[in-house]
């Protein structure tokens, strides 16, 4: 084939991927090249040159010199975007970040599935990438000796893996990213964690577009006390028109403990209820 001299993102985009939108750094396709929905989905990172398709069934990602390739591209399959200032976060998974997370009963196949979104420091943490619309906009770290945190704020916090879910479907919120690895490693993928735990709430008013596009939201809270009154803060904050549902983990804390003895997380979501206190009252009421 004719080969094309000087080429960059934006013409191959346009040239070869059809229709497209711009969100910062990203460049969002409509049509995935390789599962073929045309949802927005696809989306290419045009300083690191990295794809990824956010589709729940796809899941593609790549260099954007493996899609070059795809379309006959051989001159540019070697493209070699510049380095950017988060590189110390977003380095390749740890043989010692799969071993704690397999303690936790999250598999590797899990976490190629979530590649971009779990990732190793430089100092051999667990980094978890938040994003919004396929943007960075903050990094949590988790040392795997210890249950210790730390993190680089880009900008607002926001939920983890928003980006992947379907409104048509109920939202899942967690407390924390390993249970929201609970719930994908049993196939249920409409589901995310708050940056914080319960001490901020600020993803609410992040996200709060976002949430009210959903018909049904389940909270996934830890059975503690901390948990139970993050509840009474985050259920009349959460939109009106959603219907709120809460999941009692009866015996067990969260949902990784109940991945970890075996049981069925699908169960605790058919057995959710709505939300009611007695102390608030919703305004269409």
């Amino acid at each position: 084939m004719e080969q094309q001299r000087g080429i960059d993102i934006f013409t191959f985009a346009k040239e070869k991927l059809g229709d497209y939108k711009i969100s910062g750094k990203e460049l969002i396709v409509k049509k995935c090249p390789y599962c073929g929905k045309e949802k927005h989905k696809f989306s290419i990172n045009t300083e690191k040159g990295l794809f990824q398709c956010f589709s729940g069934s796809c899941r593609k990602t790549g260099s954007i010199g493996t899609l070059y390739k795809k379309f006959g591209l051989i001159d540019y399959a070697a493209y070699n975007p510049k380095t950017v200032d988060i590189k110390e976060y977003c380095q390749n998974v740890t043989d010692n970040v799969k071993e704690f997370l397999a303690a936790r009963g999250i598999t590797e196949k899990t976490v190629k599935q979530n590649f971009f979104d779990i990732m190793s420091t430089v100092n051999n943490e667990i980094s978890f990438i938040y994003r919004k619309g396929f943007e960075v906009h903050s990094i949590k770290c988790r040392k795997t000796d210890k249950k210790e945190f730390r993190g680089k704020k880009l900008k607002d916090l926001t939920l983890w893996k928003l980006d992947f879910c379907d409104y048509e479907k109920p939202l899942i919120i967690c407390e924390g990213e390993l249970d929201q690895l609970s719930f994908e490693e049993q196939d249920i993928q409409n589901a995310v964690s708050v940056p914080a735990g319960c001490s901020s709430l600020s993803w609410i008013d992040t996200d709060f577009e976002e949430l009210e596009k959903y018909k049904e939201i389940i909270l996934a809270f830890d059975s503690d006390t901390a948990g139970k009154e993050a509840l009474k803060k985050i259920f009349p904050r959460l939109p009106e028109n959603s219907i709120i549902k809460s999941i009692d983990f009866g015996m067990y804390k969260d949902a990784n403990e109940i991945l970890l003895a075996n049981g069925d997380l699908k169960k605790y979501i058919q057995a959710a209820k709505e939300l009611e206190f007695d102390e608030y009252i919703r305004m269409t009421d």
